[in-house]
């Protein structure tokens, strides 16, 4: 969190923005209140995630999933 903290692209990103985080980036809702956080569910200590946050995480994964690809393509043209 420290790095998006100091960055200086943060700012400068329209109002109500979706930044999609990953389960490190859990204070990220903190330090951009004005833009849409996605970051997955973490389960609370000795308990389950409820059925609506595991069916939230797998929609979270699929997207994230299908932009992880794309990058990795783009890479491989690129180096080629």
């Amino acid at each position: 969190m420290k790095i998006q903290g100091q960055s200086r692209l943060l700012p400068h990103l329209p109002r109500g923005t979706r930044l999609w985080g990953d389960r490190g980036c859990t204070g990220l809702d903190k330090l951009c209140p004005q833009h849409e956080v996605i970051v997955l569910r973490m389960r609370p200590k000795g308990s389950r995630l409820s059925p609506d946050d595991r069916e939230l995480n797998h929609q979270i994964y699929k997207v994230r999933i299908t932009v992880e690809n794309v990058v990795c393509k783009i890479k491989k043209v690129r180096v080629c």
